[in-house]
């Protein structure tokens, strides 16, 4: 009985959401085309040092092209998992944003991907949103950022941009988190009415990271704005 109540309360706000959401839709009128791209990219890599001397690694996905004293916003995602074998979706992801004005890094989480020290002892540790501090501070203290950070993220990191805005750093600015909560124990996945739940993910974290990282590249890439094979719109 209380399992259908609580199905038509939330069946009832999802109707109100929509209403909402419809209803401003049409004050707004046609949606506007998306702003013209402006730059081209070019992807380096870095590391950020913490104050124990770990280095975490970071790609840097930056307008190529323009004004050398040109500084832009930086957009952060934060993960664990290796930065360089997920490029092909991180630049068909990001390079919508760098194209129109804004430097994306993403970064391995200590212990993880290429990032050095010992991987984490489970997910969104102090030790990760201590460290999620300093590369913040870091990004936004560049000659090429304009000081304002925002991150973003699906499930770990809409859960890790949630847990650095309640740390409040000064240079962090906005986040988008989607499906993530900011309750470890009542809303993830892996953690069902606060019991753990052990699955092939939880497991496949630890293999994962006992292998080392790829090799690094020596570089920078330059990407061109307008490419045949991919239109980011």
């Amino acid at each position: 009985m209380d399992q259908n109540i609580d199905r038509m309360k939330y069946c009832f706000w999802l109707v109100i959401l929509i209403a909402l959401h419809t209803l401003r839709a049409s004050e707004l009128g046609a949606v506007q085309p998306p702003s013209p791209a402006k730059y081209e990219i070019r992807m380096q890599e870095a590391w950020i040092s913490m104050p124990d001397g770990v280095r975490l690694a970071a790609d840097l996905f930056m307008p190529g092209d323009g004004d050398a004293s040109e500084r832009f916003p930086v957009l952060l995602e934060y993960l664990p998992y290796c930065k360089m074998e997920a490029r092909a979706r991180n630049y068909s992801l990001y390079s919508y944003f760098v194209m129109r004005g804004y430097i994306v890094a993403r970064v391995d989480i200590r212990g993880t991907g290429n990032s050095e020290g010992r991987l984490i002892a489970y997910e969104y540790t102090d030790q990760e949103q201590e460290d999620g501090e300093i590369v913040i501070d870091w990004l936004s203290n560049q000659s090429w950022s304009t000081g304002k950070v925002g991150m973003f993220g699906v499930s770990w990191g809409g859960f890790n941009s949630i847990h650095m805005a309640m740390r409040n750093p000064p240079a962090l600015k906005a986040i988008i988190a989607i499906d993530a909560t900011d309750d470890l124990y009542q809303d993830d996945v892996h953690y069902i009415d606060g019991i753990m739940h052990l699955d092939s993910w939880e497991m496949s974290q630890d293999l994962d990271n006992s292998r080392p990282g790829r090799p690094t590249i020596k570089s920078m890439r330059t990407i061109s704005a307008i490419d045949s094979t991919h239109s980011p719109g």
